[in-house]
């Protein structure tokens, strides 16, 4: 499975390092062990961001609380997505 950096992952989802950051204080994402990202964490950014810029709040019980529980269904999707990449 392909693992990313902090870093590696903003830049593959086209945000900035503290964009991703923010994400993890929020338990919108989580890192993995030995402090990486997996691939499937890429396309997670671009949506969270997609639904910041729709006015989707991610900060807050209502915000933050419905993203971290889409976030087992973007889990199943992505590691669907990355047995098709392998």
């Amino acid at each position: 499975m392909r693992e990313y950096s902090l870093d590696e992952v903003a830049t593959r989802a086209g945000v900035d390092a503290a964009y991703v950051q923010r994400l993890v204080e929020l338990g919108i994402l989580t890192r993995g062990k030995g402090d990486v990202f997996s691939a499937g964490d890429v396309p997670r950014v671009r949506l969270v961001k997609t639904l910041d810029q729709a006015g989707v709040p991610l900060e807050g019980r209502d915000g933050a609380g419905r993203l971290v529980a889409l976030r087992a269904d973007l889990d199943a999707l992505s590691t669907t997505d990355e047995k098709a990449v392998a």
